[in-house]
Order: structure tokens, then C-alpha cells, then sequence
């Protein structure tokens, strides 16, 4: 595989879908023996400040390294601030 990390952000629905680096999927499909963690992260605060009306949730999901603190891949999901976040 080639090292560098691929990017995709995708506004679809009134949503946006974003994603940097590894995904979980291609991890155990190409490097079956890399020790790696997922932590999902859930923010269940506003995607901007509370007293600014229209907050939304949005979902964050972090796969890293434990044993060098690398982190591999980042997907995530919400109305506004996903590609943000994943910058």
C-alpha cells in the first residue's frame, strides 16, 4: 500500500459525510496484523456554540495505534463542523 492518506468530504441528504486515512474495514483487509484500537466518539453537545440557535449532534469515530499513539483513520458524520473536525 502506499503511504500517504486520502480524504473525502460529501454534503448528501443535509448531511455531511466526512473520512481521512484508514478505515476500519480496509485495515483488517490489508494489514491483518497491526494492532490497532477503534474508539467512537459521540459528541452529544451542539456542532457550534449552545447559545447560538440550531445546534445538531454529530458522531465521530477515531481508529489509532495504542502502541505508538499513531492515529489511523477518523470517519464522521453531522449537519455542520464534520469536515472541520476531520481537518
Amino acid at each position: 500500500m502506499p503511504h500517504f492518506v486520502g480524504t473525502a468530504i460529501v454534503r448528501a441528504f443535509n448531511k455531511t459525510f466526512a473520512c481521512t486515512g484508514w478505515s476500519e474495514n480496509r485495515l483488517k483487509r490489508f494489514k491483518p496484523n497491526v494492532n490497532y484500537q477503534v474508539v467512537e466518539i459521540t459528541n452529544k453537545s451542539g456542532d457550534h456554540a449552545v447559545y447560538y440557535p440550531n445546534a445538531e449532534f454529530l458522531s465521530l469515530k477515531l481508529i489509532y495505534a495504542p502502541e505508538t499513539g499513531k492515529i489511523l483513520g477518523a470517519q464522521g458524520v453531522g449537519h455542520a463542523g464534520v469536515d472541520k473536525r476531520i481537518d
